[in-house]
């Protein structure tokens, strides 16, 4: 049976979707998107050259480990290489501020995680039928975005999430406003790669069709 799909291009997937962004350091920015949309999608097309796809990851992630070899065999401890990736993402209010309204059946992604707060059993108090969760003030704002900035060095990510909000003009022409950074580090020791609440991250990944040519047993979907 024939197909009419196009195999998936891994320069056009971004770059922490399939292989995880390689990382010592990360900045989550959340964003609103400004009331002069036209004016955000002209800087949003001036980040697109930025943004890291999966098959610029895994360059930097060869390169990462033949540097590793290289200094492994002269018998000095590696230095961590200068990297920093960039991806974004929209929420379904930010793609809707965009003008697109597509319906991906996704009645979470739809309303958005402050209405499901109760749900997923978030703590905080109900006052005339309204849940209301002890979130930071921050997170209950309308969230447009996110974009990651990743790197080896708080420096290093620093300087590109200056270079992020340098393109679309935050403190002058504004188009996006920032709401929050998060800043994240990779846990120390014997919990390097493990979440925050224990769990080691990246062991159930399913087999992406075109990209995981070699699955694991049981990760064949």
């Amino acid at each position: 049976m024939s197909s009419n799909e196009a195999p998936l291009d891994p320069a056009n997937v971004q770059g922490d979707i399939l292989v995880g962004l390689p990382k010592k350091v990360q900045h989550y920015l959340l964003f609103q998107i400004d009331d002069d949309v036209v004016a955000f999608r002209k800087k949003l097309n001036l980040l697109i050259p930025h943004i890291t796809t999966t098959a610029q990851v895994q360059h930097d992630r060869a390169k990462i480990a033949a540097h590793k070899k290289a200094v492994a065999e002269l018998g000095d401890a590696p230095k961590l290489l200068r990297l920093s990736h960039i991806n974004i993402a929209f929420s379904h209010a930010g793609l809707a501020k965009l003008g697109i309204h597509d319906n991906i059946g996704d009645s979470a992604f739809t309303t958005g995680q402050l209405a499901d707060a109760k749900n997923l059993g978030d703590p905080g108090t109900t006052i005339d039928g309204k849940f209301n969760p002890n979130w930071m003030h921050a997170f209950k704002q309308p969230i447009h975005g996110l974009v990651i900035v990743s790197g080896e060095s708080e420096r290093t990510v620093d300087a590109t999430h200056a270079t992020v909000l340098g393109i679309f003009n935050v403190g002058a022409r504004i188009t996006l406003h920032e709401v929050f950074t998060l800043k994240g580090v990779v846990r120390p020791g014997a919990q390097k790669g493990h979440e925050h609440f224990g769990f080691l991250d990246g062991i159930s990944q399913p087999a992406v069709k075109d990209f995981d040519t070699k699955p694991n047993p049981g990760q064949k979907t």
